[in-house]
C-alpha cells in the first residue's frame, strides 16, 4: 500500500485514525484474514512445533492430546482429537464458502 493514500486522506481533512479506519484497514484486512487461516489450520494438527511451544503455563492442543494418550486416557484423547478435527473442518468449510477458494 502506498503512503500517498494516507497522505491524500490527511490532506482531505481526515485524522490519522480516520485514515487508518477508512483506507488502511480495508486494504489490509483480506491479507490478514488469509494469513490467519494459512497459519491457524496447519498449526492445529502440528505436534512437533507444539512440543517446542509447550510451557509450564501454556498447553497446546497437540501436546494435550499426546499427553492424554500417553497417560492411558484414550477416550479423552480421542474426544479432544475429535474436537480439533471439528474445528479444522469447520474452518475449511468457512474458508471455501465465504472466500471462494478454488480447490
Amino acid at each position: 500500500m502506498h503512503d500517498s493514500l494516507v497522505e491524500a486522506a490527511r490532506a482531505s481533512g481526515a485524522t490519522l485514525w480516520q485514515a487508518l479506519r477508512d483506507i488502511v484497514i480495508p486494504l489490509v484486512r483480506p491479507g490478514m484474514v488469509a494469513a490467519f487461516f494459512l497459519i491457524f489450520l496447519p498449526a492445529l494438527r502440528e505436534l512437533t512445533v507444539s512440543v517446542l511451544l509447550y510451557g509450564p503455563t501454556s498447553r497446546t492442543i497437540g501436546v494435550a492430546i499426546y499427553t492424554l494418550n500417553e497417560d492411558g486416557e484414550t477416550v479423552y484423547s480421542a474426544a479432544m482429537a475429535g474436537i480439533a478435527l471439528i474445528i479444522i473442518v469447520t474452518a475449511e468449510v468457512v474458508i471455501k464458502r465465504f472466500f471462494k477458494v478454488s480447490p
